[in-house]
């Protein structure tokens, strides 16, 4: 929901930051577009992490990057400013979803995987809904600065829920191996009792 908070106001903050630039529809498609571009090009690398290390610090990482991104553009003062920070927060963004899904599919049974997915989905759906929603109401009870600290807030937040509960598993998934018997002496084997 945090991710999708300011999605409904953006291109009024664009607005609100360059008032009389030229080609301003541009400028904010460009700025909000330039997010997706970052999470596209860092997903490889986050995945070549996850399986190389925990995701536990990979999601915290990626939390605590997007947090102070999504934060800092509420205290820019031109457009052009939130490139760079839309770029990190894309970048950060990249390692979240991507973790949480692959983690789900790794660590789940696999006769509880898809409800757990289902689950998922849905909640992710919800926050489709509401976020703009609640994005669209901050700002017009509070202003559009404040979109982005609440977001923070949110990220915040979750990233202590993170750091204090999640369950630290390694990225790779060691297959269990059953442990064959030791022959004792003196015992007939399996073929030797066919």
């Amino acid at each position: 929901m945090a991710l999708l908070l300011v999605q409904a106001v953006f291109a009024l903050y664009v607005d609100y930051l360059e008032p009389k630039k030229e080609h301003l529809a541009t400028m904010a498609g460009a700025i909000f577009s330039i997010t997706g571009v970052f999470m596209v090009i860092s997903s490889p690398w986050w995945r070549k992490r996850n399986d190389a290390a925990s995701y536990k610090k990979n999601l915290l990482l990626a939390l605590s990057g997007s947090t102070l991104a999504c934060t800092a553009q509420g205290f820019v003062t031109q457009a052009y400013q939130l490139l760079f920070l839309r770029a990190l927060q894309g970048f950060c963004m990249g390692g979240i979803l991507p973790s949480l899904y692959s983690y789900v599919s790794k660590h789940s049974s696999l006769s509880r995987r898809g409800g757990i997915m289902g689950i998922a989905a849905s909640f992710y759906l919800l926050a489709n809904i509401i976020g703009p929603t609640a994005g669209g109401y901050i700002a017009a009870a509070m202003g559009l600065r404040e979109d982005f600290y609440v977001t923070g807030v949110l990220l915040a937040t979750s990233l202590v829920l993170v750091g204090t509960s999640f369950i630290d598993l390694t990225g790779r998934t060691s297959p269990v191996v059953p442990e064959m018997p030791v022959p004792v002496p003196g015992t007939p084997s399996v073929d030797e009792t066919l």
